[in-house]
């Protein structure tokens, strides 16, 4: 069954309920061994890690503060421009579409529990 096939959104939850098991039945798996590696890689590099916390520390400033510092000061602008040269945030939300895309079989897969309910209380988060 093809996804190109099925329109989602025009489906009552019944029928979305019933064919998104169809669906889920049908998949193999969804990353291979090497991919997973690739995408730990790129997230455990120290690079990543600096840029990412960059970014995050200018959200930190208010953006009046941003700019004045950025124009009074030549080495915080160019820490600026690179920040913004590297932060590539297509490696986030792809990232986050496969982390979706597990939350997805997991929820579908914790369905076939009776208990399920009484599964997810049982979680550490709960």
């Amino acid at each position: 069954m093809s996804d190109v096939n099925i329109d989602w959104n025009a489906m009552s939850p019944d029928e979305f309920s019933k064919n998104l098991i169809i669906h889920a039945e049908e998949l193999g798996p969804g990353i291979t061994s090497e991919e997973i590696d690739q995408v730990e890689a790129v997230f455990s590099g120290e690079a990543l890690g600096v840029t990412r916390r960059l970014a995050l520390s200018i959200l930190n400033l208010s953006f009046p503060e941003l700019r004045e510092k950025v124009v009074a000061d030549d080495e915080f602008a160019a820490a600026v421009a690179d920040t913004f040269e590297c932060l590539n945030t297509r490696y986030y939300t792809d990232t986050a579409d496969l982390l979706q895309a597990a939350q997805l079989r997991m929820m579908v897969a914790l369905s076939y529990r009776h208990d399920m309910d009484e599964v997810l209380k049982r979680t550490t988060l709960s």
